[in-house]
């Protein structure tokens, strides 16, 4: 399979830009996500938040 020589010229490639800052924005909202603090179940009845203690 013959990609086309234009998919590689500067002014063509912008998208391999995009496509590199939408996996880092991806990745970074999964670390956030996974990294974020959780609250506790008894917590979560009296509507406290881990500043609160």
């Amino acid at each position: 399979m013959d990609l086309p020589e234009s998919l590689f010229r500067p002014e063509s490639a912008m998208w391999v830009i995009f496509l590199e800052a939408g996996v880092a924005l991806a990745l970074l909202l999964v670390i956030v996500w996974a990294t974020w603090p959780r609250r506790r179940e008894d917590d979560a009845e009296k509507g406290r938040t881990s500043r609160d203690e």
